[in-house]
């Protein structure tokens, strides 16, 4: 009698410990699984963020402007641009950094053209090995005037773009671009006025029938062949992989290879573009 007493004592004691020790394994094997489901979701982190650090996509878009005088104050008071809507095509490729970043690359052929009337006063223009004896000739020009331009661009722009977290798709980028010009176009042509070869000096009264000769008003074959400079933007994720974007591209290099006018004649363009994530890889 008093041995099994002693095995049902023994028995109680034990049992504590039995459960302690259950407790652990349980416990060990909750927190293994833990571990594992941690690194697995790391891996797919990983593996996604992986898939998605380069992106190729195709753009669409227009460019409005062209090239306009600067400093602004050379700008005449009478002033009155008709830049054209025209499509530009390209792609583009993303790097996608940490922290909102993406480094980005573009090659776009865009067609940029533009119209304007002015009203101007001794607007100055020397033009190159077309004066007497292949000198420059200097003429100045008051009166009324049509302007006409257009630029065939390859135009390579090189960015950084952030993402605002918790806002939606909005992202700023900055960067500059560099760009070949195909194609080229700038005529200068009087309407109403006089032209002289010192300012407010009358050597020709100009009119619709009564014209200079076609070279001094056609500017083309001064142009330069590259140009360079800044922008800036805004772009919004309205849709999974589609981007609307709005920039603002300004030229830092005159769009002349040579001194014609007094002042320079600047690239300044704003661009809507849609974009398309085509490949994440």
């Amino acid at each position: 009698m008093k041995s099994k007493i002693a095995i049902y004592i023994a028995s109680l004691l034990m049992l504590p410990a039995a459960a302690w020790g259950s407790g652990l394994r349980h416990s060990d094997s909750t927190a293994v699984n833990r571990g594992v489901n941690a690194a697995m979701e790391l891996t797919k982190a990983k593996t996604r963020n992986y898939d998605r650090r380069n992106i190729l996509t195709v753009q669409v878009g227009t460019d409005i402007g062209g090239a306009i005088p600067v400093p602004f104050s050379y700008i005449p008071d009478v002033f009155v641009p008709t830049p054209k809507v025209l499509p530009n095509v390209g792609v583009r490729y993303g790097v996608v950094l940490d922290k909102g970043w993406t480094l980005g690359a573009e090659v776009s052929y865009k067609h940029v053209e533009m119209a304007a009337d002015a009203v101007v006063q001794n607007m100055r223009a020397a033009l190159p090995d077309i004066g007497v004896g292949g000198s420059d000739l200097v003429q100045y020009f008051s009166g009324r005037a049509s302007m006409n331009m257009a630029f065939d661009i390859m135009e390579v722009p090189l960015y950084a773009r952030y993402r605002f977290d918790g806002r939606g798709g909005h992202n700023i980028l900055f960067g500059g671009y560099a760009a070949w010009v195909i194609n080229s176009r700038f005529q200068n042509n009087p309407m109403d006025g006089f032209i002289g070869g010192e300012p407010d000096k009358v050597d020709m009264i100009i009119t619709p029938e009564s014209q200079i000769p076609a070279e001094q008003k056609d500017f083309s074959k001064y142009l330069s062949k590259w140009d360079a400079g800044l922008v800036v933007g805004y772009e919004n994720s309205f849709f999974k992989r589609i981007r609307v974007g709005l920039r603002i591209s300004m030229g830092l290099k005159d769009v002349f290879d040579v001194k014609v006018l007094e002042y320079k004649m600047l690239q300044m363009r704003g661009t809507i573009t849609l974009s398309y994530d085509l490949w994440h890889f």
